[in-house]
């Protein structure tokens, strides 16, 4: 113990003013000293103490074979431990580091990606209902009235039809009514024009019925159709709105997200820097009372 304690009071006065012995360079001087003091102990001694002897004199206070006493011992493995965990904590946080890093590029590149196929999506949606609004549009002013002047000159023509087949009815029995032709053959004409008449009537009023159909149930159904297509576009021009404004409350979440983990971060890189200082001043304080019970022979 002795020379331990001279190894001490060389090595502190040897060394520039301020300078502390590392747990290291102190481990190192007992090592030897220990070392020593076993070989003067075998030379001297018969039958030299064993391991059974330094382990008692371990467990009543009096230093190790490493030259600590047992409670330095058990502090120096303390500030060991410490060590190894601060370690392992700046390890943890610097993998954090570089998993949030990673976190924020994907984060950039998935809202980038995003963004482009809001902006085409919405443009898609918007010229949908630009289109069908033209084509009710158009269907209202141009395509409904001149249909509905086709119709009317279909019907007027059927009309005028049946009209002529008449004309021509009456005409031919005024004619054959003074004619001096047989009344068979008369018999015949007349038949066959009584005939083409019957069936421009038929004609006619099916027209007629097809036209009122026309206008009341054909067209209007069209233009609803028109319309609500256009309502419909409108409607999905809306949710593609309403989904990008959900996309990007969703995408200021991740964000906030990303912030938060980061002052988590920074937060926990503090607390490391902070025990890390702790465990430094601790190591300090702990080398000087080793260095005060070399000096002093006791301890503090």
């Amino acid at each position: 113990m002795k020379r331990l304690l001279a190894a001490l009071l060389l090595t502190a006065c040897a060394a520039p003013v301020g300078t502390v012995v590392t747990p290291a360079e102190l481990r190192e001087l007992e090592a030897r000293d220990a070392v020593a003091r076993a070989a003067a102990a075998n030379a001297s001694v018969p039958g030299h103490a064993g391991p059974a002897h330094l382990a008692a004199a371990g467990a009543s206070g009096l230093p190790a074979p490493d030259g600590l006493t047992t409670e330095q011992l058990k502090k120096r493995d303390e500030l060991d431990k410490r060590r190894t965990d601060l370690a392992r904590r700046r390890e943890d946080q610097a993998r954090g580091a570089f998993e949030l890093e990673q976190r924020r590029r994907r984060t950039e590149l998935e809202q980038q990606s995003a963004g482009a196929q809001e902006a085409v999506s919405l443009e898609l949606a918007g010229r949908e209902l630009r289109l069908a609004s033209e084509d009710l549009a158009r269907f209202r002013a141009e395509e409904r009235p001149r249909r509905l002047a086709e119709d009317a000159l279909d019907l007027q023509q059927s009309s005028d039809a049946l009209l002529e087949t008449r004309e021509e009815l009456a005409q031919l029995e005024m004619m054959y009514s003074g004619s001096e032709l047989g009344d068979a053959t008369a018999e015949i004409v007349l038949n066959r024009t009584r005939r083409r008449l019957q069936r421009a009537e038929e004609r006619h009023a099916l027209r007629e019925k097809r036209s009122a159909e026309f206008r009341t149930v054909t067209l209007p159904r069209e233009e609803e159709t028109r319309a609500q297509a256009e309502h419909a576009k409108a409607v999905a021009l809306d949710n593609v709105r309403r989904g990008q404004e959900k996309e990007r409350l969703q995408r200021e979440a991740a964000l906030r997200d990303l912030d938060f983990d980061a002052r988590k971060l920074e937060r926990e890189a503090a607390d490391l820097a902070r025990d890390e200082a702790t465990l430094e001043r601790d190591i300090t304080t702990f080398t000087r009372e080793l260095s005060l019970t070399a000096i002093t022979g006791s301890t503090p």
